[in-house]
């Protein structure tokens, strides 16, 4: 039996959900100075504000507190994939973020429209900073997953690790059996009893973080960042 609550706090922390060094929505986006304009958008209507409280977990009120701080850094209440980027280049300013930034921006982007509106924004937000221990799994998982066809390849793993470890940048000593994306990613792959000609479902991939803890470290990329 895993340990919930370590589990629970590992992926609480975990770089790859986007969100773990920022500390409220105000703080993401502050990274990135657009406050500078006046939105023309107006504020939630009170159905739409219910039913992404409903959705998302935060309070009515926080809902609208929130959207208030987004038209004010996103004026067309939008965040574009250049935004994203400008603002994780401001965590790792010692490597290239931009590959990286795109992947998470891939899994926020639900509907496919090319930009991040207030909706999907909380919903990553949510599911990254309280969410279930399943729905954090899947977020990791819908990033890996880079073709969205529901499995995770020995490749798809090999593009996410390599985009961490080049965000991250040079000069961070690593263990060395994971001084290379590939021979993490074979780590990775051994841990969940995969090999290279093996592809992941979601099903596997959530039951194998959590009943071997152990896969949450080695997938996240705070190991990476912490030696």
């Amino acid at each position: 039996m895993y340990d919930i609550k370590n589990l629970q706090g590992q992926l609480g922390h975990h770089i790859i959900l986007g969100f773990s060094k920022f500390k409220t929505l105000g703080h993401f986006l502050s990274l990135e100075k657009m406050g500078r304009h006046h939105s023309k958008l107006t504020k939630l209507k009170p159905d739409v504000i219910e039913d992404i409280s409903r959705t998302s977990g935060f309070s009515e009120k926080e809902v609208a507190v929130l959207y208030k701080g987004f038209l004010k850094d996103c004026p067309r209440g939008q965040l574009s994939i250049q935004q994203l980027k400008r603002i994780y280049g401001n965590f790792f300013p010692y490597g290239d973020s931009s590959k990286f930034s795109e992947h998470v921006f891939r899994a926020m982007d639900t509907n496919c429209d090319g930009v991040i509106d207030f909706r999907e924004f909380i919903t990553a937000f949510s599911v990254t900073s309280k969410g279930r221990i399943e729905q954090k799994l899947r977020w990791i998982f819908d990033i890996y997953d880079v073709d969205g066809n529901g499995l995770v390849s020995w490749d798809e793993m090999l593009q996410i690790v390599s985009a961490l470890y080049t965000m991250i940048g040079s000069g961070v000593p690593l263990p060395d059996d994971e001084a290379t994306p590939e021979q993490r990613t074979e780590k990775i792959f051994h841990q969940m009893e995969k090999n290279r000609s093996s592809q992941l479902t979601l099903s596997e991939f959530i039951d194998s973080a959590k009943n071997d803890p152990s896969v949450v470290k080695i997938l996240q990329c705070d190991s990476i960042a912490n030696g």
